[in-house]
């Protein structure tokens, strides 16, 4: 498999085992948070990084507002169609099957950008490129997404996940996201957490079930590991020997308006940077 293949078929098992894509637990914290952000900026066209298990995709379409998804995974673009193709609110959805590191959408399209549960197995310093070229001047950035806690200077569980979750890239602290983001060109605006609670069994399950499909191994030494980080673990994450919790950040960002004289050079160099010179 590439790994556009890896990651199509990583968010295929994930929700497939209710794993860590837009799990039911975290679903209303997520749209109260979302619908709040709608309610403040009104938006007239969003686009959805990830159509996940398609509860937030609908509850965004019945609101009303144009929604454009990019999604990785054909055959979930086809599930979710053959269930929802007659329901009064699809003919607000736009599917498109692509990759988030190169979003086949225009420069500046969308008023507003949602990324949940995504980023965490994305080369997110390309997929920021992309959100910063596809969203509109000011445009709204909305991601949802473990963090690391905030005294996790170490990044230990960080370390966990590259053991025990085949596709993972990186956890950000959340002011290192901030930071990152800044450098991006988009200002902070407000953060929310809150904590859900998790086995590790199932990860552990997860990764030795499917681990051999990515070439992966790590899985095999996580027990010792969590024995050597387990005060850690315990007072970071209250891993109590069975579950940990995890610290889950909704953040909004705000696109930072270009000055004029830097308009069409941005332009130039997103078009240059993504090969699409002449597009």
């Amino acid at each position: 498999m590439n790994y556009t293949e890896k990651i199509s078929r990583y968010i295929a098992l994930n929700l497939g085992e209710n794993l860590t894509i837009e799990r039911a637990v975290c679903y209303q914290k997520q749209m109260d948070f979302i619908r709040k952000t709608l309610d403040a900026y009104k938006p007239e066209s969003v686009l959805k990084a990830g159509l996940g298990d398609g509860a937030i995709l609908s509850a965004l379409a019945e609101t009303g507002v144009r929604v454009a998804v990019v999604e990785p995974n054909i055959d979930i673009i086809k599930q979710y169609c053959e269930k929802n193709s007659e329901k009064p609110f699809f003919n607000k959805i736009q599917f498109i099957n692509g990759d988030l590191n190169s979003l086949p959408v225009d420069y500046y399209a969308f008023k507003m950008i949602i990324c949940v549960d995504y980023l965490d197995f994305q080369n997110t310093a390309s997929v920021f490129d992309e959100f910063k070229r596809a969203i509109d001047f000011e445009g709204i950035l909305v991601l949802g997404g473990i963090v690391l806690h905030k005294d996790d200077i170490e990044g230990v569980y960080d370390d966990f996940y590259h053991m025990i979750m085949p596709m993972h890239n990186d956890f950000y602290l959340p002011a290192d996201l901030t930071t990152v983001l800044g450098l991006k060109h988009f200002s902070f605006v407000q953060n929310e957490f809150f904590d859900t609670t998790v086995e590790i069994e199932t990860y552990k399950n997860f990764a030795a079930k499917y681990g051999s499909e990515f070439s992966f191994t790590e899985h095999k030494k996580v027990d010792e590991f969590i024995e050597e980080n387990r005060v850690q673990l315990a007072s970071l994450y209250d891993y109590d020997g069975s579950q940990v919790s995890e610290h889950y950040l909704l953040s909004l960002y705000r696109s930072e308006k270009p000055e004029k004289d830097d308009y069409e050079k941005e332009v130039e160099d997103y078009k240059r940077k993504t090969g699409r010179a002449g597009s």
